[in-house]
């Protein structure tokens, strides 16, 4: 049963804080269930940003607080060229841990030209990457595609990888 509801709009270009026009919007609902602590069920959307020159259409994302344990059941990031990255997971705060994070989308050059050397480019970036478990020996893994790949003075090429590792070690690579 909902024991509250919390709206909010913000309409970004009219705080003072920093530069970054956009609406973000977002609903939460409070709930009670005998003598523990409230769950928070949760959505957020953000639409129109930029900040820091960098663009972004959309973000959304929607999950719930039932502490320690956040988990977010869906998000995704939609970019201003066709970019769009989606997300699930969670994070258990007293374990420390990761719960079965998953992402997955691509992402276009013109997106991440800003920050690339100028010597580097790509056309598009598919990625798909999974982690879970206690940060100091969470078990990742991943593949990543990229087609269209520039680099300094080579002709243009596709690249694939694929990695898996527990914690901070990379214990497989191709």
């Amino acid at each position: 049963e909902t024991a509250a509801r919390f709206t909010v709009r913000m309409d970004l270009a009219k705080q003072p804080w920093f530069k970054a026009p956009g609406v973000v919007t977002g609903e939460a609902h409070v709930d009670s269930a005998g003598g523990r602590i409230p769950g928070i069920a949760f959505q957020l959307g953000a639409d129109g940003l930029t900040v820091q020159d960098a663009a972004i259409r959309s973000v959304n994302a929607e999950g719930r607080l039932d502490w320690p344990v956040l988990r977010i059941e869906r998000a995704t990031l939609r970019g201003t060229t066709g970019e769009e990255l989606r997300g699930s997971g969670g994070w258990d705060f007293r374990q420390k841990a990761v719960i079965d994070a998953t992402v997955e989308g691509e992402v276009r050059g013109a997106a991440l030209a800003r920050w690339l050397p100028a010597s580097v480019a790509f056309d598009r970036l598919a990625i798909e990457g999974r982690a879970a478990g206690p940060l100091a020996s969470m078990t990742q893994s991943g593949r990543a595609e990229v087609t269209g790949l520039h680099l300094a003075k080579l002709n243009p090429m596709n690249a694939k990888v694929s990695w898996s590792g527990r914690g901070p070690e990379v214990q497989s690579f191709s």
